[in-house]
């Protein structure tokens, strides 16, 4: 089954079971909405998405075999 890369920063590993990276299967291509949906990740709490390594915004198309990178909306330091 095709699969999407997904990397979580900060506070969004608790998302993740604490995994900075994680694999989902992705059957066919969903916006970053749906996926951060499919995750239970809320909407207020990302503030930052990238899609192999270039900045995306949640109506971006997620194809097998991407890497997506999720950042938290406090990152803190």
């Amino acid at each position: 089954m095709p699969k999407v890369t997904i990397r979580t920063y900060a506070q969004l590993r608790e998302y993740t079971q604490g995994q900075p990276q994680v694999e989902l299967e992705l059957p066919e291509p969903r916006t970053l909405a749906q996926l951060l949906q499919q995750l239970g990740i809320p909407r207020e709490k990302t503030r930052i998405l990238f899609v192999n390594s270039r900045a995306a915004d949640r109506e971006q198309l997620v194809h097998a075999g991407d890497t997506v990178d999720l950042f938290s909306a406090i990152g803190g330091g």
